[in-house]
């Protein structure tokens, strides 16, 4: 049985999952073309205050600069981390508000969204940045249900905020693959809401009234022992977890440091 079978019987991802898999990621991929198109980059960082695009793309990016600088500044000051450089990815990298300041300190920045016209607005920033960056930061449209990058790629995998808008069998998968294409000495650092502090459920969605019909920001639930089972079970390793907030104060979250 080939490995990738093996952590999905694991993880409980049967055959039924898969399909379902996929017709979930076609529904999120259109809500997210619908957002992308009406207001994206308030749909990637949701400040009531910036509701009708009133994001500055400037004042936008520089979130992107400031959360990965803190990132670097916790790799080297307490983790104690210096590991290789060269290959980061951006997983749901929107508008490329992480990649570009990833690029900073990485020599390949891998940006994949399940959004095209996300790509699209990302692809329209980096032709507008500076020219060294062009062909170290590339993105990639993926509606499937894996990571399409070889094994043991990555220096840095990062996700911040983008595993809670799919069901948690994805997800779940999703941080499998994480640790497939992560390098022995490279970190996957990524967040997930583990429960809801005001009400019950596991699924929480949220109408947007004036995009397309039926749109929604979903806040998905994925508990944190659910997370430590599919990293391990796929072969690496929970080194530190930390609480987080960017999920809003009405969920308990957490950031995720994984290694292999």
């Amino acid at each position: 049985m080939k490995i990738k079978q093996i952590v999905m019987k694991m993880i409980g991802y049967n055959q039924k999952s898969e399909r379902m898999s996929v017709n979930n990621l076609e529904l999120i991929g259109k809500n997210w073309e619908s957002l992308a198109q009406y207001d994206p980059m308030w749909a990637i960082l949701s400040d009531p205050k910036k509701k009708g695009n009133k994001w500055d793309i400037n004042d936008f990016l520089m979130t992107g600069e400031r959360e990965i600088g803190d990132l670097i500044s916790y790799f080297g000051n307490s983790l104690k981390r210096k590991g290789d450089r060269l290959v980061a990815l951006d997983f749901g990298c929107g508008m490329g508000r992480l990649s570009l300041a990833l690029a900073q300190y990485y020599e390949e920045v891998i940006g994949i969204d399940i959004s095209e016209t996300m790509i699209n607005l990302a692809n329209q920033i980096l032709d507008g940045h500076s020219s060294s960056l062009k062909g170290r930061v590339t993105y990639r449209l993926n509606n499937s249900n894996s990571i399409p990058i070889e094994d043991n790629k990555c220096d840095l995998i990062y996700s911040n905020i983008v595993l809670q808008h799919m069901n948690i069998d994805d997800a779940l998968f999703y941080i499998t693959e994480f640790v497939r294409v992560l390098k022995r000495d490279g970190l996957a650092v990524f967040q997930a809401p583990s429960r809801c502090l005001t009400e019950r459920g596991s699924l929480f969605k949220t109408p947007i009234a004036d995009c397309d019909e039926g749109v929604t920001i979903d806040m998905n639930l994925i508990p944190r022992k659910s997370v430590i089972k599919a990293v391990n079970h796929a072969g690496g390793k929970v080194i530190e977890i930390q609480r987080d907030y960017s999920a809003g104060p009405k969920f308990e979250s957490y950031k995720y440091f994984v290694s292999k």
